[in-house]
């Protein structure tokens, strides 16, 4: 009896931290303009910033829900994760970009977890050092 209380909790709690968040932006056109190619990042990315604290504590797999499979991984120390959005065109784009690169960064802990979200030109890890 005792033990099949504990598997049902388990479930509960297993099932209640899978679920997404809310936000109401528009996410399908976030991950349709791959490599920012068709300059819709650059006008969406102020709104997912201002969803930081949301986004905060998901996990890898809601990011990729949310966010789509980022153009860039990099491993950094200490287990961390950084996922890199590309938000204004990339140089994979059909036709050159004038403007500052900018890109969407979201850093994961060691456990998994997103753990903060920030917007950066180029990207250089070095910049970032102190994290």
């Amino acid at each position: 009896m005792l033990r099949s209380v504990s598997s049902i909790l388990v479930i509960l709690l297993v099932s209640g931290c899978s679920n997404d968040i809310s936000v109401s932006f528009d996410s399908e056109s976030w991950k349709s303009d791959t490599y920012g190619c068709k300059e819709k990042r650059i006008i969406l990315y102020k709104e997912i910033i201002g969803y930081q604290n949301e986004i905060l504590g998901l996990t890898n797999k809601q990011i990729i829900r949310i966010l789509g499979k980022p153009e860039r991984n990099e491993l950094y120390r200490r287990n961390q994760k950084f996922f890199i959005y590309h938000i204004s065109p990339a140089s994979k784009c059909s036709y050159t970009y004038n403007g500052e690169a900018l890109f969407l960064f979201v850093r994961f802990n060691a456990v998994g977890l997103s753990q903060e979200v920030f917007v950066q030109g180029a990207p250089s890890f070095k910049d970032k050092a102190s994290i």
